[in-house]
């Protein structure tokens, strides 16, 4: 077994638990709409159009955040970008449990749009460079599947506890995975990158479980990769026909899972079973629709 598997596999839980935190969010609204257009809502009974914009707001929002993410990220680090993503999760969930007003409710899931993005975008690079070569795919797919838990997760509590609860819930967990983040060291590709090879290669030591060896080499295959990507332009990378194809799959594959509808059936979930003639209650109905994105995530991992 290669040097450090065990404790990578820890690291990626740990921060697999901001991506919970962004499947939680994104699922957030399914479970709160009958609670949220019921006559005693916490902020007062809600229309269809103040759902739809319930919705929209934090994907309008993840638009711009990505870029912002994107730039903390490079210029402070991968692990303060985990850390930035933990901070309005927790702001959110705070305005969420005990705000009495819609237009607070809106601004609580703005912050949550921080969340649904800055989790995935921020997670997934961190572990794609902390870990070993030959078990980056498996790790990856944990987090994807943590994201379609957070998912469920919002349906299963969010329909059996309080409103009051399940948001103090999306207040807990980020807490817990910003503190365990402070544990975890830096990508050692940004401090190679930011010339810290000392500190790189303390982060490798801890990645590899002391395997001095093993980390030197790692350094050492490291700091050409990207010492040429700091002279490479994105015109440049363009040039290659690989990365152009990379970047149309990518984007295809992105456009495609939005053109799908899944966002439109996980968000209004509820309306859609309610206003359709099932055998299924709308409780039922979303959750069945969680364990199938689930069970795709699964699929995809073999």
């Amino acid at each position: 077994m290669e040097s450090g598997v065990l404790r990578q596999i820890t690291l990626t839980l740990i921060v697999s638990t901001m991506a919970l935190s962004s499947g939680m969010s994104t699922g957030w609204l399914t479970p709160m709409t009958p609670k949220l257009r019921r006559f005693d809502s916490p902020v007062g009974r809600m229309t269809k159009q103040d759902i739809s914009h319930l919705a929209a707001v934090p994907l309008y929002v993840g638009f711009f955040v990505a870029f912002a993410y994107g730039f903390i990220a490079k210029k402070f680090g991968r692990k303060d970008a985990l850390i930035c993503v933990g901070i309005p999760s927790i702001v959110s969930g705070l305005i969420l449990t005990f705000t009495k007003s819609k237009v607070a409710l809106f601004v609580g899931r703005s912050f949550g749009g921080c969340t649904m993005i800055g989790g995935v975008m921020a997670s997934f690079m961190y572990v794609s460079e902390t870990v070993n070569d030959s078990i980056r795919g498996t790790l990856m797919t944990i987090l994807a599947f943590q994201i379609n838990v957070g998912i469920l997760l919002s349906n299963v509590l969010g329909d059996t506890l309080s409103y009051e609860t399940f948001n103090f819930i999306g207040i807990a967990i980020p807490v817990v995975s910003s503190i365990l983040i402070l544990w975890l060291p830096e990508s050692p590709h940004f401090l190679v990158d930011n010339d810290r090879i000392k500190d790189a290669m303390r982060s490798l030591l801890w990645l590899k479980e002391g395997d001095h060896i093993a980390a030197k080499s790692e350094l050492e295959s490291i700091k050409p990769d990207r010492t040429a990507e700091r002279h490479i332009s994105i015109l440049q990378v363009l040039k290659f026909r690989g990365s152009r194809t990379a970047l149309v799959v990518s984007l295809l594959a992105c456009i495609l899972q939005c053109l799908s509808g899944i966002h439109a059936t996980l968000y209004y979930a509820d309306i859609l079973s309610k206003s359709s003639i099932s055998l299924m209650s709308p409780a039922i109905s979303t959750n069945v629709i969680s364990l199938l994105t689930l069970t795709s995530t699964l699929v995809c991992a073999f």
